[in-house]
């Protein structure tokens, strides 16, 4: 008798339809004689299936298949990317908006851009430089156009765009002054604003409470004279 040499895929196909077998005398012993046309399709689905379940997943087709469908639901599925602790869409350095010299777009002041730019830095002003002669918190009006607003904010010398400095100091000179960070009073300017102004710009204004959307971000309250810093923004101005 020549040798019979079977691969271990066919042993495995071999012992699962020897395995039908002995199922197909418990079928018959449950089932009954009574319903024979439902028994045999009752077999024959039990065969069926185990011819299915073997070419799935025991053929190397079969694998192929299945890592083939895997792999294109898991590329056409959707993802992002999260960086930090929450999804940031960084806005652009500056936005002039028509008519309105010296503003900062809202969104670009209250995120508070890494760069530090329009005294946005965190870095603490210590010490204090003695060219600054404004403060956080001190109720202003602007020289040339008239509005005012509240001091929160302020650099040793201007710290913006090289564009938005072209478009906005005119005179050279404004570069190396200190500029100031201001929330524009809403009654004096709409949309609501935030500017950046060149000290020699400023005057100071008293008995003047501002309206302004943000004034509660910066500050406690007001006590008749200026502004109160919160605990936060104190921690970057500890002199003013």
């Amino acid at each position: 008798m020549p040798d019979l040499q079977l691969t271990r895929l066919q042993a495995l196909q071999l012992l699962l339809i020897f395995a039908a077998v002995p199922m197909q005398f418990l079928l018959s012993e449950y089932v009954g004689t009574s319903k024979g046309a439902a028994r045999r399709q009752t077999i024959h689905n039990l065969i069926e299936s185990i011819k299915s379940f073997s070419r799935n997943y025991f053929s190397i087709s079969g694998w192929r298949t299945w890592i083939h469908t895997t792999m294109k639901s898991i590329v056409s599925t959707p993802f992002s990317i999260k960086i930090g602790k929450s999804k940031i869409k960084t806005p652009e350095p500056y936005m002039k908006l028509k008519s309105h010299p010296e503003c900062i777009a809202e969104e670009v002041f209250l995120y508070r851009n890494s760069y530090g730019l329009f005294a946005t830095s965190s870095k603490p002003r210590r010490p204090r430089d003695a060219g600054v002669k404004f403060r956080v918190g001190q109720v202003i009006r602007h020289k040339l156009h008239g509005y005012r607003g509240v001091i929160v904010g302020w650099d040793k010398t201007c710290k913006a765009p090289e564009t938005w400095i072209r478009q906005n100091h005119h005179k050279s000179a404004w570069r190396l002054q200190p500029n100031y960070a201001v929330l524009v009073d809403e009654r004096d300017r709409q949309p609501t604003q935030t500017t950046y102004v060149v000290q020699e710009n400023i005057e100071i204004v008293k008995n003047v409470k501002i309206k302004h959307k943000s004034v509660d971000d910066f500050f406690d309250h007001y006590d008749g004279a200026q502004y109160i810093m919160r605990p936060a923004l104190q921690e970057v101005y500890p002199y003013d």
